[in-house]
């Protein structure tokens, strides 16, 4: 065990142009044993000590304009999704349950197939859906109406008629029939609303596909102010002028602020007709819902009671069914209260209810100097903090676990999708594909295993957020992948990318509540990089140690990774998003002025080198 003093300067922290220095004094070990304290001193240096084996409740300071200029990454949701666990319905209920998603399902792909068609296009955003919906509201009233004898109108009556019909602006003729799949009217009004979000995402989708393509050609960098603004309108705004330029006209925009710039616009035809063109080849084909899994429920659409058997409190939900009248009932675990809209969900290991509600957060004050803790995200474990505390450490082990399954399912059936493509008889070639690759074992699998993870995630927030109550929270950007050695590269793709976003997502969520602060800094060399002396060099690293190549510092790769970013967070050089060669161009400055600082020779960092692939004729040259 090794103890040394090093010095860290961090230049111009503050918008005051003062100079902070820092040192750290502390025992060099595998856990970096020690903890920062910040002592605030008048002069234009300060130093900050790292004393061993001390217990310090607020680690480091920031200030509010320097989290300013970071960005605040966190925001809170509208509304919280929160899964009740069904108790296992009998086989009537089941039944009855199953039926009704098969009817909705029906229903919704039938209108997501209507919405798509250039009579209903323009419904499909927003809140139009409704004038839609009321529509067909008349197409069935009327359709009840035809078996019934017409009345006799008089001519008083004829005339009136034909008044309020002159003061009407022409309207969407109702469709004379269009088939209910047994819903009652409030479950097929609701199919409809989700049919339309799906239809306007489908297109918000393609308009930003289509916008990232469209800024990369030669003829949108030749336009011109207003040409631009033209078009931008067109890939932003989805209304009558978006779908008339899908039907092949010019949009107009005479409802917009800017009409009048947008008149000087020279060739909007020819504009809308680039545009129409780009969408048409990024817009994906007509969406088609496999088998549905979930129905959505408002507030008249079920009823809850609490019925008390033995010892046990229960909530029973009494749904709408699809015969008029009767309700299917279901039991519920948990004593949560349920408001407003319910989904029924079907998913491989039983039955759940999702329930929506609005989040309730925390304000805390974010003027002066705020409390910031760093925090690196790896496989191993979720957490690691700057102090070198650890949180879920199971995370390895359940990720592990997962992508064995995952692995044995990928190969199993690229085997039989192989040995079916082999085949010349077309009859086994189609037993192959329909009765050997099912999922239902595999998915009841996976969920258990995405279960687990989830709950391991959110346990380490839980008490990472008790232990260190700071203001800010520092981490790295999420862009990198996790590897698992002995599986293949789609098995590490597949989790790499969904543990990655459930740690994202779960930190953003959880941080937005308890109204704490999250900023990300470049995480580029943060774990090659050494926090006493600047040294960066990729051998300093092996695995989970670091040990670096310059000044013999010791410690976990993790920990060494969260100073850094804490350092940086504190520099204001860094920003938020910075490129990779800007990172090392400034890491390699700072590490040379150190060196100069003690007279000692800097370590020539040497890039990595990949290997080239050689061409097959060199290969046969060398063999």
């Amino acid at each position: 065990m090794r103890h040394s003093t090093c010095i860290f300067r961090i230049a111009k922290c503050s918008s005051r142009n003062k100079n902070r220095t820092f040192s750290r004094q502390g025992t060099q070990s595998d856990n970096y044993s020690g903890t920062m304290a910040f002592e605030h001193m008048k002069h234009k240096e300060r130093t900050v000590l790292l004393q061993p084996d001390q217990d310090v409740s607020e680690l480091c300071f920031l200030e509010a304009e320097r989290v300013e200029s970071l960005g605040v990454r966190n925001e809170a949701p509208g509304y919280v999704t929160t899964v009740r666990e069904i108790v296992a319905p009998d086989a009537a209920t089941e039944e009855q349950l199953e039926a009704l998603l098969e009817a909705y399902g029906r229903q919704v792909s039938y209108f997501i197939h209507r919405l798509h068609s250039r009579a209903w296009r323009p419904y499909c955003s927003g809140s139009r859906y409704r004038y839609l919906r009321d529509r067909l509201v008349e197409a069935v009233a009327k359709k009840e109406e035809e078996g019934k004898k017409p009345e006799k109108k008089t001519e008083e009556k004829k005339k009136s008629d034909k008044k309020s019909e002159e003061g009407k602006k022409p309207e969407m003729k109702p469709e004379a029939s269009f088939p209910i799949f047994g819903l009652q009217a409030r479950q097929w009004k609701m199919a409809l609303q989700q049919a339309s979000s799906v239809v306007e995402n489908d297109w918000a989708l393609a308009q930003q596909r289509a916008k990232e393509k469209i800024e990369r050609t030669r003829w949108y960098a030749n336009l011109d102010g207003n040409e631009r603004h033209y078009v931008n309108l067109l890939l932003s705004t989805m209304g009558d002028d978006f779908f008339q330029m899908m039907r092949g006209r010019t949009a107009t925009f005479g409802w917009h602020r800017d009409r009048e710039q947008l008149k000087k616009v020279k060739n909007p035809g020819s504009l809308c007709a680039l545009v129409r063109r780009a969408i048409q080849k990024v817009k994906s084909k007509q969406i088609r819902r496999r088998a549905c899994r979930s129905v959505w429920f408002d507030c008249d659409c079920y009823s809850v009671q609490i019925v008390t058997e033995g010892k046990e409190t229960i909530q029973v939900v009494s749904l709408m069914s699809l015969t008029p009248g009767k309700r299917v009932k279901i039991k519920l675990r948990g004593k949560k209260a349920i408001k407003g809209t319910v989904k029924l969900v079907k998913t491989p290991r039983g039955w759940q209810l999702h329930t929506l509600s609005t989040p309730k957060t925390k304000e805390k004050s974010s003027e002066g100097k705020l409390t910031c803790a760093a925090m690196d995200m790896g496989f191993s474990e979720v957490f690691t903090m700057h102090d070198g505390a650890q949180f879920g450490r199971k995370l390895g082990g359940a990720i592990g676990a997962q992508a064995e399954t995952v692995d044995l399912k990928i190969r199993e059936r690229n085997r039989l999708t192989a040995l079916a493509k082999n085949t010349k008889d077309p009859k086994k070639r189609r037993n192959i594909l329909r009765y050997n690759l099912g999922s239902d074992t595999f998915d009841r699998a996976v969920a258990k295993h995405r279960s687990r993870v989830y709950n391991i995630v959110n346990r380490s927030l839980n008490e990472m957020l008790k232990q260190y109550p700071a203001q800010v929270y520092v981490v790295e950007d999420l862009s990198h992948r996790f590897y698992l050695k002995g599986f293949s590269k789609q098995t590490n793709r597949l989790l790499s990318s969904w543990v990655r976003g459930i740690i994202a997502e779960r930190l953003s969520f959880k941080t937005a509540l308890q109204g704490v602060k999250l900023v990300k800094v470049p995480a580029a060399y943060s774990s090659q990089r050494c926090p006493y002396c600047g040294c960066v060099c990729r051998e300093s690293r092996k695995g989970d140690r670091f040990e670096c190549v310059h000044c013999g510092a010791k410690g976990h790769a993790d920990r060494v990774a969260c100073l850094n970013l804490l350092c940086r967070a504190h520099d204001p050089r860094f920003r938020s998003r910075m490129s990779k060669e800007r990172v090392l161009a400034l890491e390699l400055e700072e590490h040379a002025m150190e060196c100069a600082r003690r007279g000692t020779t800097p370590h020539k960092y040497e890039p990595r080198q990949r290997k080239m692939r050689s061409t097959p004729n060199e290969a046969t040259k060398k063999a």
